[in-house]
């Protein structure tokens, strides 16, 4: 979880402590907020940056939350909560701190099914069909676990013909489970696609996801907080001051 609370030091937070002046607070909660949403903007373009077309819902989810008068902390952080899907501080933890990738709920379910073998991972593979950010398209991941899952089979029958229709046409599935564990030993792990008589690599099975660390979001934060909250504090002191006269 990452969670940076930003506060003043030195002598402005000795000056906070001796003044009781109203504006004085309003003038640090201000520039607290700034220099919070600087580390925000910083993060969004360092993600840009570092990572491959990183989606809107990756670079919304760093937040800030506002100084106040009464309470001079400004904080900077992931949401931790996410409608659908994983929040991005779970599956950006890796990048941050390095090492073995969460596994996706696709993932999971296809574990379930006992169509991945433990400790494997998921990638696309050539016939993946790719979104505008580089990932499997949230509808094919669909029409794949829908396709597997469709007849309440269990395990690698999801890979056997069924009929199609009430009244009996055949018809073969659009998506197949290969490798070993599931029966097929003539094809690689993965998930492959039918399109007439071939079987195309959708999504291959792998052994480990590890990272190194791509984006080390504190360091960033904190070179941010050193060379603009100073700057910020003064500033947002200097505007109070004209106002008042």
């Amino acid at each position: 979880m990452f969670d940076l609370q930003i506060t003043p030091t030195g002598d402005w937070a000795k000056k906070l402590d001796q003044l009781e002046d109203r504006l004085f607070r309003q003038a640090v909660a201000a520039g607290l907020t700034k220099t919070a949403n600087r580390v925000r903007w910083e993060l969004r373009d360092q993600m840009r940056a570092r990572f491959d077309r990183p989606v809107p819902f990756t670079l919304n989810s760093v937040t800030v939350l506002d100084a106040k008068p009464d309470n001079p902390v400004a904080r900077v952080f992931f949401r931790e909560f996410a409608n659908k899907g994983t929040p991005a501080s779970k599956y950006l933890a890796p990048q941050m701190r390095g090492g073995a990738r969460r596994f996706t709920k696709f993932e999971a379910a296809l574990w379930h099914r006992g169509m991945l073998p433990s400790g494997m991972y998921a990638i696309p593979a050539k016939y993946a069909k790719l979104n505008a950010y580089g990932n499997i398209s949230p509808g094919q991941v669909v029409k794949i676990l829908s396709n597997l899952r469709a007849f309440g089979e269990q395990g690698y029958m999801a890979n056997q013909r069924r009929d199609g229709k009430s009244k009996g046409v055949r018809r073969r599935d659009q998506y197949v489970v290969g490798g070993a564990h599931a029966g097929r030993p003539d094809l690689k792990p993965g998930i492959y696609e039918r399109r007439g008589d071939n079987l195309l690599p959708v999504m291959i099975f792998v052994r480990g996801v590890h990272y190194k660390i791509r984006f080390p979001h504190v360091v960033i934060a904190q070179n941010v907080i050193k060379h603009r909250l100073p700057r910020d504090l003064a500033s947002a002191i200097r505007t109070v001051q004209r106002e008042a006269r």
